[in-house]
């Protein structure tokens, strides 16, 4: 499965390169911003965000130059769950 996964994202990057600077805007309805956060080696916060905007800005001849400018709404976080990270 890994394998098949890869060779798309060859297929993609080899479609990609063959054309001109491409930008796409990320669908938020289609997509998630997970983060974990750990709290003083004792606490991890797992969450998200479900509010955000972000774009792709892609040119396969001039990579240094992608950029994927994201805003975040901070009051749109999830907390997904919450773990104890206790060891004995």
């Amino acid at each position: 499965m890994r394998f098949l996964t890869q060779i798309r994202a060859l297929f993609v990057l080899v479609t990609l390169a063959s054309h001109s600077p491409l930008g796409f805007a990320v669908e938020s309805a289609h997509s998630n911003t997970p983060f974990r956060v750990s709290y003083v080696g004792l606490f991890t916060f797992i969450g998200r965000f479900t509010r955000f905007e972000a774009a792709l800005q892609f040119d396969p001849t001039k990579t240094a130059v992608s950029r994927c400018p994201s805003r975040y709404v901070s009051r749109s976080v999830a907390v997904l769950t919450l773990k104890a990270e206790c060891s004995r």
